[in-house]
């Protein structure tokens, strides 16, 4: 009988190892999977968070730049107390552009991430269509022929997106703050025509544009009340640009200020 009970122990021992062989083989194998399901999912969540923690930065940023307006504001009453100076117009340019560095350095690599994970490449890389400097004459001068019919919020369009497709110059800049001065949104082009300003001394070719740009930083201002800084535009033409065309309408201008004063 115990015999009997042996063999049949046997038997079914040879008969459920293949089962548990495969039984183990599948736990191995789903282990090994799940295993790795965790680490691509790991990695997911670490670019998820990546790129929330720099959409929480760009936004920050955002709020910033939109805080300059109140800035801008603050700065107006001062300067109609007399206590500002255009030192004051020259930290708040380098503060603009700094910010707008600063988010198109984090949009540029917000889209690298996203392109990554939605392609599944580490090396894709996402370029900005380039556009040749006779097409963006074309556009610049089409947006002046729109600004000149009245339809600046065309020219604008154009404009801007010339900026985003990675084209710049100081007539784009100048030629926008126009649109914008047209608008009536004179603090937008203030901030265009200052942009403009600040590549004063840079450019060895094409410097009447200066005094231009001088001209209309002091007619933005005046449109805002600020006279005291459109004062300091119109001197800073007949001081470094005594011979052009501009010098003669800031002395007029000048004048009728200081008899306004009287």
């Amino acid at each position: 009988m115990e015999c009997i009970n042996v063999k049949t122990k046997n038997i079914v021992f040879v008969l459920l190892t293949p089962l548990l062989s495969i039984t183990l083989f599948n736990c191995y194998t789903i282990s090994r999977i799940n295993s790795k399901v965790d680490t691509i999912e790991a990695r997911q969540i670490k670019n998820e968070e990546y790129i929330e923690s720099m959409r929480k930065d760009l936004e920050y940023i955002k709020k910033n730049l939109a805080n300059l307006d109140s800035r801008i504001s603050s700065i107006e009453e001062r300067l109609a107390r007399q206590q500002g100076t255009s030192k004051d117009i020259e930290k708040l340019t380098a503060d603009i552009q700094k910010l707008e560095k600063r988010i198109s350095f984090l949009e540029s690599k917000i889209e690298i991430i996203e392109a990554r994970n939605s392609s599944g490449k580490t090396s894709s890389v996402i370029k900005k269509e380039t556009i040749s400097a006779k097409d963006a004459q074309d556009k610049i001068s089409n947006a002046k022929e729109l600004i000149i019919n009245g339809k600046t919020d065309e020219a604008i369009k154009i404009l801007t997106d010339l900026i985003s497709s990675g084209y710049d110059s100081e007539e784009l800049r100048f030629t926008l703050g126009e649109a914008f001065f047209r608008n009536g949104d004179y603090k937008s082009a203030i901030k265009e025509w200052l942009s403009v300003i600040e590549k004063e001394g840079k450019l060895k070719d094409g410097t009447e544009i200066f005094p231009r740009t001088y001209l209309r930083l002091a007619q933005a201002f005046m449109r805002i009340g600020d006279n005291k800084n459109a004062e300091v535009m119109l001197k800073a033409i007949l001081i470094k640009y005594p011979n052009s065309p501009e010098s003669k309408t800031a002395k007029g201008l000048l004048d009728n200020m200081g008899q306004q004063k009287r």
